[in-house]
């Protein structure tokens, strides 16, 4: 693989190619984008009109490949100097009986050139190598650095086809991850400053060995000595400018995550300060396929609706659950849920007016099993806490909630559904990506630089960035829905956060909650506006909001 130099002050534009047989940070980014679909990437098109120049056949999109492009175009722009990492065999990756790889980077000091990136490109022989070469598929990104540098990725695959996201696969929670413990075949140590530590996913808690693209798992941090924030990311992917989780010392939290895997089957968990315990309990999966995903495990998003909160009695429960105590919910044929075809939910469940001494946590699980070796949520005396969750449904479309000590109100806002393949097939699948930030209200990326008011809404463009793809008729695959890691940072009052469609009415329901000077991230799955918009609210205060993208249904 070659490597670049770092970018002298005078030069408006580099590039760095590579083609693989099988076998220091810049600054902030401001947007990363790919395109998507036939006729949507002009870098695609241009590279197509050369091939036909050449007597070549064209290159299909692949949102697979996007998905690289996009993590290489970023990470380009933040370390600020060309070189190839993993682009290349990730390609491979994509590909069904795949024998080659390649990749074209470069950056242009004025900003996005498709016409000028192509044309270094083809006056480049290992550029034009990579365009006019034995390859079947391409995809290409744009990221845009703060002093408005931008930086492409090309991403080519030779391959007899391409492989496809699945259904979610949903399971009874299973631990994976226990640094308390050993449990996932790790040293018994807190997690230290600075520290990573590889975490082998497939094979384990009910995930094939081979063949996934992505986990569901909810990730707890214990025994936190110091203020830090996690990420987790597909092991041997360059480590993203993300978080999934924050805390300050000696809290306890928890964040779902829907998280890219790649062939090693591996992700990897990084802890930025002091020392902390972390566990990891799996609740699914998304097979990759070489055909068309079969009728189950597709989503549904809907708008949110609130199905349950014991402390009005919605959901037909009024008042606190108590020690070791089990509520049956009722899912299927509400909020939106139909009564038959649903397998599988996704919902923001919420512990509020807890009492509890020291603690406690909330588990759900599918109706008919017995309590799991699982959380979803840790919560202390007067806390409120927001997890989302994705649960198989049991029998009559049932989940149970089980609160492990002291008394607590829940609260269960439904934000979709998954087939279950016989009474209903049609729906959307997970693509995941390697997390790319595009909102932060503290910097202005995604075009917000000021803390969101009390009682204001902001739509955020969410289709188009972050490897989300474009929404177009033209696209194979227009995205429905978005996963998006949202954090609340620095709120000046106590306040939530309602994250809906844009277009959509506000829904009563909330994604997260905080108290003064908190910060505080959850997964969202939130279904994406007719024009491609997501927005936020914050009912009280001000605070600052961040979006990371994790992946999109489509």
């Amino acid at each position: 693989m070659g490597l670049g130099g770092r970018f002298p002050s005078s030069a408006a534009a580099a590039l760095l190619a590579l083609s693989l047989p099988l076998a220091g940070r810049a600054g902030q980014p401001i947007t990363v984008q790919a395109a998507s679909g036939p006729n949507v990437s002009v870098q695609q098109t241009l590279i197509n009109q050369d091939r036909a120049a050449n007597g070549l056949s064209a290159l299909s999109w692949s949102d697979c490949l996007a998905a690289v492009a996009v993590q290489n175009a970023e990470r380009i722009m933040a370390q600020g100097y060309l070189s190839h990492t993993n682009g290349a065999s990730l390609d491979l990756d994509c590909g069904v009986g795949a024998t080659q790889g390649g990749e074209n980077i470069a950056y242009m000091s004025g900003g996005i050139d498709d016409n000028q990136a192509n044309t270094l490109f083809m006056n480049s022989a290992p550029h034009r190598a990579n365009i006019l070469g034995p390859y079947q598929y391409v995809a290409t990104a744009w990221s845009v650095a703060a002093n408005g540098y931008a930086y492409v990725a090309e991403e080519f695959l030779g391959a007899s086809g391409t492989v496809v996201p699945a259904g979610v696969r949903p399971l009874p929670p299973v631990r994976v991850l226990d640094t308390r413990t050993g449990v996932g075949g790790v040293p018994i140590a807190r997690l230290g400053p600075g520290g990573s530590l590889s975490v082998q996913v497939a094979g384990a808690g009910g995930v094939p060995s081979t063949g996934v693209g992505a986990v569901v798992l909810n990730v707890t941090v214990t025994d936190t000595t110091a203020a830090s924030y996690l990420t987790v990311y597909p092991q041997g992917d360059p480590r993203p400018d993300a978080s999934n989780l924050n805390w300050v010392a000696g809290q306890t939290v928890a964040n779902l995550l829907q998280v890219a895997l790649r062939s090693s089957g591996q992700l990897t968990v990084y802890n930025a300060a002091g020392y902390a315990d972390v566990v990891f309990d799996v609740s699914g999966y998304v097979p990759r396929t070489a055909a068309a995903p079969a009728g189950d495990g597709l989503l549904n998003p809907l708008v949110p609706a609130r199905i349950l909160d014991t402390r009005d009695g919605t959901g037909g429960y009024r008042g606190q659950l108590g020690p070791r105590q089990t509520l049956g919910l009722q899912v299927a044929g509400r909020g939106g849920v139909p009564s038959t075809g649903a397998e599988a939910v996704v919902f923001n469940l919420t512990a509020t007016g807890a009492h509890a001494s020291p603690s406690g946590f909330l588990t759900a699980f599918p109706a008919g099993l017995p309590v799991p070796d699982a959380s979803n949520l840790n919560f202390v005396a007067g806390q409120t806490v927001a997890n989302r969750v994705i649960v198989k449904l049991g029998p009559g479309g049932q989940v149970n909630l089980f609160n492990a000590a002291g008394w607590v109100d829940a609260v269960v806002d439904v934000s979709g559904w998954y087939t279950d393949g016989i009474a209903a097939t049609t729906g959307a699948t997970f693509t995941g990506v390697t997390p790319v930030r595009i909102l932060d209200t503290r910097s202005g990326i995604g075009g917000f630089r000021s803390k969101l008011p009390a009682g204001a809404t902001i739509a955020v463009p969410v289709a188009g960035w972050g490897g989300v793809p474009v929404m177009s008729s033209s696209s194979p695959v227009p995205p429905t829905a978005v996963v998006l890691n949202v954090t609340a940072t620095d709120p000046t009052a106590g306040t939530f956060l309602t994250v809906y469609p844009d277009g959509a009415a506000r829904p009563g329901t909330s994604d997260l909650n905080v108290v003064a000077g908190q910060s505080l991230p959850n997964l969202v799955v939130v279904r994406i506006g007719g024009d491609g918009m997501v927005d936020v609210y914050n009912p009280a205060g001000s605070t600052d909001v961040i979006f990371d993208v994790v992946g999109w249904y489509g």
